[in-house]
């Protein structure tokens, strides 16, 4: 799950500053953190440094319930309990669901599942990216799906996506060796195709690719046929095994290798005719990191912009 926070929230400097000597207090050393003591200043009055627009915020879940973030048809996702209030608190926002899950069982949104969505979104002001399986694509079902989909949710469906993560398809063996952009982009188009065939005009966000080595090729050939262009950014994995640390996390040039990544993604977006969103972002991919992700230390301040 990635956030970041809500409208008309002005970041000051002194904040910033805050979180991110909080965040090296607790990485250090986490036994004697727990007996040092430290001064933090945090100023409420400092000089904004910009201020967040509506809808930058942005909630990824996965498709399938069984990996454990809800999921489309859980039913957790509607306007009861605190998370319409929680929601609220961040300001108009996006929900994803897309996520690992939907390339390897996610097949179809149920009518109450959409009709939780509908109440949720009404009681929020968010709308939703719902994304169909490409990695074992079913083109009667995309298409009903996505039928229904728009039917249920009409201007609350900010985009339909076409599978997730395509760059790996090879690693996961849902492609074999070989498979790269341009055949991606050839499935993708299938699917397009398709839904489009079903509701004309519907909004298209891809390829939400693992990094951004497609993207360029993606953006050219679908510049006028794909509204947004959508990628992923983890600073660190724990993919086969803990790569990374708290202190790498937030080293300065952590910081700037994430901010010329998303600068060029963002280039390449505005060279195609599209608005760029960071679909996935956290401070792990694969779960996280023990020590890392479950600290101050993930709320560091890294430029990475979530929803345009």
């Amino acid at each position: 799950m990635s956030i970041t926070v809500g409208k008309g929230t002005a970041w000051r400097a002194g904040t910033v500053v805050a979180i991110a000597i909080s965040g090296l207090l607790v990485a250090a050393d986490p036994a004697a953190a727990a007996t040092a003591s430290a001064t933090v200043t945090v100023s409420l009055t400092g000089t904004p440094q910009g201020t967040l627009a509506a809808g930058y915020a942005g909630l990824s879940f996965e498709s399938n319930p069984s990996n454990g973030q809800g999921g489309v048809n859980s039913g957790k996702f509607d306007a009861l309990g605190n998370l319409p209030q929680l929601l609220r608190n961040l300001g108009p926002g996006v929900i994803r669901f897309g996520g690992n899950s939907v390339d390897r069982t996610y097949a179809t949104a149920t009518p109450a599942a959409l009709s939780g969505l509908v109440r949720l979104a009404d009681a929020t002001g968010y709308t939703y990216v719902y994304s169909t399986n490409l990695a074992h694509y079913n083109a009667a079902t995309t298409g009903a799906d996505a039928a229904a989909v728009n039917a249920a949710l009409g201007a609350r469906l900010k985009s339909f996506a076409c599978g997730n993560e395509p760059d790996l398809y090879v690693n996961n063996a849902y492609r074999p060796a070989g498979y790269g952009s341009s055949q991606y982009v050839s499935d993708a188009n299938a699917c397009i195709n398709n839904v489009r065939g079903r509701v004309p005009g519907l909004r298209i966000s891809g390829p939400d690719t693992a990094g951004p080595g497609w993207l360029n090729s993606y953006a050219s050939a679908e510049r006028g046929r794909t509204n947004i262009l959508a990628t992923h950014h983890y600073p660190l994995s724990n993919c086969g095994g803990v790569n990374g640390t708290a202190t790498g996390l937030i080293a300065a040039s952590k910081r700037s290798s994430e901010a010329g990544l998303v600068a060029s993604a963002a280039a390449t977006a505005s060279s195609n005719g599209m608005p760029l969103i960071m679909s996935e972002v956290n401070s792990a991919a694969c779960s996280g990191i023990v020590g890392v992700s479950n600290t101050f230390v993930s709320a560091h301040p890294a430029p990475v912009r979530c929803w345009p």
